[in-house]
């Protein structure tokens, strides 16, 4: 069960300027609509999970784009998807030039 839900289709912006874009202390899911993350950690963070099941979700981070990191429950800790487009780039630092971008489109 998620303690966070994004859904509808609506746009959102997020800047995480000193850590994560989007996070949860347990689950995360984002169902719908338009997200835009800039973060200088982990774009989007959930403790026990995170599930896409919708939306379009772009992310710049200095860290992963997305993560589960439980490491106490041995069922927990993990990223599903059902459906939804994802674009992921790391953040350019000052000794490297930008990557190239990774994409991920469920349907």
């Amino acid at each position: 069960m998620a303690d966070l839900t994004i859904a509808g289709s609506g746009a959102l912006q997020v800047t995480g300027a000193e850590a994560d874009g989007i996070a949860s202390k347990d689950g995360l899911t984002i169902a719908g609509g338009t997200i835009e993350i800039d973060a200088a950690d982990d774009a989007v963070r959930g403790k026990d999970v995170v599930a896409i099941a919708g939306g379009s979700v772009t992310a710049r981070a200095g860290g992963d784009g997305i993560s589960a990191d439980n490491d106490t429950d041995a069922d927990a800790g993990y990223v599903g998807s059902a459906a939804g487009r994802w674009r992921s780039t790391p953040a350019p630092t000052a000794s490297t030039p930008p990557p190239m971008p990774c994409s991920a489109v469920v349907t």
